[in-house]
């Protein structure tokens, strides 16, 4: 049944990977352009926006599909990396300053609060686009919500034995999936008693 899902939607599967490895890369040499970036081509919202349309918890595998996949991109990206390239200065693309993986491994409630306030807003807004062909507020949604970086920077963490910080990270986008969905569906009961 799961490998159903897995190779239903493959071009998710391959984005998910693809948007990981920007990620892994982003995350270990600290550059918020590259997360950002990754973070653009990342289908982690379709899922969660299929499932809040259809309310179907087939979605919900998908997402979890896609979250396994980066975690494991991180974490292999993070073994190779750690063997080739990080023990040589000259081929280095850490400056390790790690502030961009650090954020979210903290596991303070502050930290949590904040990206659920971000992340609900993204559902607010991800429903009120429901029916615009605006893709720039699409993008934006995809950015506020984060839900990429944190599954990838688990993995990262987990290549390195911090299963601490790792599950820290992971329960950082679970918060974010959480706020959206609260946000999208609060709103959608405000927008049904209009």
């Amino acid at each position: 049944m799961v490998l159903n899902y897995i190779l239903s939607d493959i071009n998710d599967n391959l984005l998910a990977g693809i948007a990981s490895i920007l990620a892994s890369n982003a995350l270990i040499s600290n550059s918020t352009a590259g997360v950002i970036g990754s973070m653009l081509i990342s289908p982690y919202l379709e899922p969660v926006k299929l499932f809040l349309d259809t309310k179907h918890p087939s979605h919900l595998l998908n997402l979890g599909v896609l979250i396994l996949i980066s975690i494991v991109v991180g974490y292999v990206y993070h073994k190779i990396y750690a063997t080739y390239f990080e023990k040589n200065e000259h081929l280095t693309v850490s400056n390790h300053d790690q502030s961009e993986m650090e954020s979210r491994t903290d596991g303070r409630i502050g930290t949590y609060i904040n990206a659920f306030i971000y992340a609900f807003f993204a559902g607010v807004v991800l429903r009120l686009n429901k029916h615009s062909k605006e893709i720039t507020n699409i993008i934006g949604i995809g950015i506020g919500a984060s839900l990429l970086p944190p599954v990838v920077n688990c993995g990262l963490h987990f290549s390195k034995n911090e299963y601490e910080k790792g599950v820290n990270s992971l329960k950082l986008s679970i918060v974010n999936i959480i706020a959206i969905i609260v946000g999208y569906m609060g709103t959608n009961s405000v927008y049904k008693k209009i």
